[in-house]
C-alpha cells in the first residue's frame, strides 16, 4: 500500500495514494462568508472549483502553518486538505499496519490504523470517513453556488 505522508502538529499522517489527485501549496485560497465549519474556502484547479477543508479545525489542533494542499477524491468529490508539510510517498507493507486502538474508533472514525514504519508512527487517515453526511451537502451546495457566481 502507499501512502502519501504529511505532518501536521508534529505528527505525521497518511493518506492512501489511490485516494490523491494532486499536491499543491497554499496559495489562492479564496475565503467565502458564511461556509461551513472547517471549510476555509475555495480553490480554482484546473478549472474547476475545489473546497479546502482544514483538518487542524477538524483534529482541534488550533491555528497551523499550513504549506500544503492536498486534493483528495472523496466519494466523487474533490476537495483539498489544509496539511502543514507534504513529506514523502512510502511503500507500506501488511506488517506495517495496525489497527487503531478500539478507545479511539469510539470517538472518531476517520483515523482507521497505524503504520510503523522505520520505528516512527504514521496515523492513516480514512478519506472517506473524515466528514460528516451534512458536511458533505454543505460543501456541495458550495460548490454548486460558486460555480454559478462564477458563470455570472
Amino acid at each position: 500500500m502507499q501512502v502519501l505522508t504529511f505532518s501536521l502538529n508534529g505528527i505525521d499522517f497518511g493518506i492512501p495514494l489511490e485516494d490523491v489527485k494532486s499536491i499543491g501549496v497554499e496559495t489562492g485560497v479564496i475565503q467565502i462568508p458564511g461556509a461551513p465549519p472547517n471549510i476555509r474556502g475555495i480553490m480554482r484547479l484546473h478549472g474547476s472549483i475545489v473546497p479546502v477543508y482544514s483538518l487542524a479545525a477538524k483534529f482541534a489542533y488550533g491555528d497551523q502553518v499550513i504549506e500544503n494542499i492536498v486534493v483528495v477524491s472523496m466519494s466523487g468529490m474533490k476537495i483539498g486538505l489544509e496539511v502543514g508539510k507534504v513529506k514523502q510517498i512510502l511503500e507500506l507493507e501488511q506488517h506495517d499496519i495496525i489497527p487503531m486502538p478500539e478507545i479511539m474508533n469510539a470517538t472518531q472514525n476517520w483515523f482507521h490504523d497505524v503504520a510503523s514504519c522505520k520505528k516512527e508512527l504514521i496515523v492513516l487517515v480514512s478519506v472517506d470517513n473524515l466528514l460528516t453526511q451534512e458536511e458533505r451537502q454543505k460543501i456541495r451546495k458550495l460548490i454548486e453556488d460558486s460555480s454559478k457566481n462564477e458563470r455570472k
